[in-house]
C-alpha cells in the first residue's frame, strides 16, 4: 500500500471548480455541459477543436451565467411574486404571443407591409436567440435588461452595419413599447439608456451622370434588347429621370395620378402618405410620349405598368437584382466598401432619384421647389440629393435646355410657374413653350 507521500497528487489545474461545467469532445469539436442563468442543464458546441480555446470560451460562457445571475436574480424573483400574488390585475404576454399580440394592436404604428414584415423577422429572431441562450424566459416582461444588452452583443458580432443594428433594437423597442400594458412590462430594456446606439455611416447612391442615363434610355431603342415587358421597362426609366420618384412609387403609379391633359403626376410618395404629403410634378415632353404609349396597354388595369407592378409585387428583391443587373450589362458599375455590413452598390434605380435632383438644382431651382418636388423635405434633399460638382456639374450645365424642370431666367419662380401652368394644357409645343420662358 502506497504511503502518503508515495501518492501522487493531483494537480489542481486539471480539476475544474465545481459548477463551472464539463467539457467533453464529440468528434472533433468540443462540447460544454452546464448549469445556465435559469438553472437548467444546457449544452453548447464551443465551435473549435482545440482545448485551450474550448477552456477560454466555457470560462467566458460561465462568467455570463453569473453576471446574469447577479444582476438579474433579484429582479426576476420580484417579477415573479408580483405576478402570483396579482394575477388577476398584472398582465402578461408568452414569448409565441407577442407578435399576433402586436400585429392585432390597435395602438401600434401603421407600418407599410415591408416595414411591417421587417418588424416580425427581426422579433422571431430573437424569439429563437432566447430559446436557444436564455429558455428560462418565456414572457415578454422577463426580458431583463442585461438579457437585452447580451442579444444587442450578439447582434453586434454578427458583422452587421451600424444602421442595421439601430434598426433593430428601435424595432425591439417599438415591439415593447406597445405591448408594455398588455404584457405587464415595467421597464422597456430596449431604451437608450440600456442599449448605445452605433454611429451610423451614411452610404449614398451616386447620381447617373447624363452620359449614363442616354445611354440607358437609348438601349430600349437598340433591336438586340431583349428585356422581359420592354416598353413597360423603357416607360419606367423615363419616370426615374424626368420624376425622381421613387422604384416603389413608379412601379405602383396608377392612372388616376396622371393628368395628360393637365400635363401633371400628382400622388402620395410611400414614404410620405402618413403624413399626407404629395407631389406635384409636370411631365415634360419626353415623358409625355413615353405615357401616351403606355395608353395603349392600358386595358382594365388601374397601374400605368401592370406588368412590371405585379412582377415587382410577387418578388421585388429579384426585380431589384434584374434591374441592377440592366445597369451593370450596359457597363454602369460601382460598388461602395462597408466597413461593416454589406458593400452597397452605388447605382441602382435610385441613382435617378440623385440625378433628377442634381439637374434641377444644375439649371437653378431652388432647394425649397426641388424638396416640393421630391417629397421630401429642405434639409433632406439637401443632404442626400444634392452633389452636383466638378465635371458632373458642367455636363448637366451644358444640357441645361433639356433638364427636368429646368427653372431659371430673369422671372421670379412664383412668375415661372404661373406661366408654366398656363400652358401646360397638352398640345405638343408645350416644352418649347416652357423653355421659351426659362430662357428668356
Amino acid at each position: 500500500m502506497k504511503t502518503e507521500k508515495q501518492r501522487r497528487p493531483v494537480s489542481k489545474e486539471k480539476r475544474r471548480v465545481k459548477g463551472s461545467g464539463h467539457i467533453f469532445l464529440r468528434g472533433s469539436k468540443y462540447y460544454f455541459m452546464f448549469v445556465n442563468a435559469e438553472g437548467k442543464s444546457q449544452m453548447k458546441c464551443l465551435g473549435t477543436g482545440d482545448r485551450v480555446k474550448a477552456d477560454a470560451e466555457a470560462k467566458a460562457i460561465i462568467e455570463k451565467v453569473k453576471k446574469y445571475r447577479e444582476s438579474s436574480e433579484d429582479e426576476l424573483i420580484i417579477r415573479r411574486i408580483l405576478v402570483k400574488k396579482n394575477a388577476s390585475s398584472i398582465a402578461t404576454i408568452n414569448l409565441a404571443d407577442v407578435w399576433p399580440e402586436y400585429d392585432k394592436a390597435a395602438n401600434r404604428p401603421q407600418s407599410s407591409p415591408g416595414t411591417h414584415g421587417n418588424y416580425k423577422r427581426i422579433w422571431e429572431r430573437l424569439q429563437i436567440w432566447l430559446k436557444e441562450n436564455h429558455p428560462g424566459i418565456v414572457e415578454l416582461k422577463e426580458i431583463t435588461t442585461i438579457a437585452a444588452s447580451d442579444y444587442s452583443s450578439y447582434l453586434w458580432s454578427q458583422g452587421i452595419a451600424a444602421n442595421t443594428f439601430n434598426y433593430h433594437v428601435k424595432a425591439l423597442m417599438l415591439i415593447t413599447r406597445i405591448l408594455t400594458a398588455s404584457g405587464g412590462v415595467e421597464v422597456n430594456p430596449w431604451g437608450r439608456e440600456f442599449i448605445t446606439r452605433k454611429i451610423q455611416v451614411q452610404q449614398k447612391r451616386k447620381p447617373f451622370t447624363k452620359e449614363m442615363v442616354n445611354t440607358i434610355l437609348a438601349s430600349f431603342d437598340k433591336p438586340e434588347c431583349s428585356i422581359s415587358n420592354k416598353d413597360e421597362m423603357k416607360c419606367l426609366m423615363y419616370l426615374g429621370a424626368w420624376t425622381g420618384m421613387r422604384l416603389f412609387d413608379c412601379v405602383n403609379l396608377k392612372w388616376s395620378s396622371v393628368n395628360l391633359h393637365e400635363n401633371h403626376i400628382h400622388c402620395y410618395p410611400a414614404k410620405t402618405v402618413k403624413i399626407q404629403r404629395s407631389v406635384n410634378i409636370p411631365v415634360l415632353a419626353p415623358l409625355r410620349e413615353q405615357l401616351v404609349l403606355a395608353e395603349a396597354w392600358r386595358g382594365e388595369s388601374e397601374y400605368v405598368l401592370p406588368k412590371i407592378q405585379a412582377a415587382y409585387t410577387s418578388d421585388n428583391s429579384a426585380f431589384n437584382k434584374k434591374m441592377v443587373k440592366l445597369f451593370e450589362d450596359l457597363g454602369i458599375v460601382g460598388k461602395d466598401t462597408a466597413v461593416r455590413g454589406r458593400d452597397i452598390r452605388q447605382f441602382t434605380y435610385h441613382s435617378f432619384r440623385h440625378f433628377f435632383s442634381s439637374q434641377c438644382v444644375a439649371a437653378g431651382m431652388k432647394i425649397a421647389r426641388l424638396a416640393e418636388l421630391l417629397g421630401d423635405s429642405i434639409a433632406t434633399a439637401g443632404k442626400y440629393y444634392i452633389s452636383a460638382t466638378g465635371d458632373d456639374l458642367k455636363q448637366m450645365s451644358e444640357g441645361l435646355s433639356t433638364s427636368p424642370i429646368a427653372i431659371t431666367g430673369g422671372m421670379t419662380d412664383a412668375e415661372k410657374l404661373a406661366e408654366i401652368k398656363k400652358i401646360l394644357t397638352g398640345n405638343t409645343e408645350v416644352e418649347k413653350q416652357i423653355l421659351n420662358i426659362i430662357k428668356g
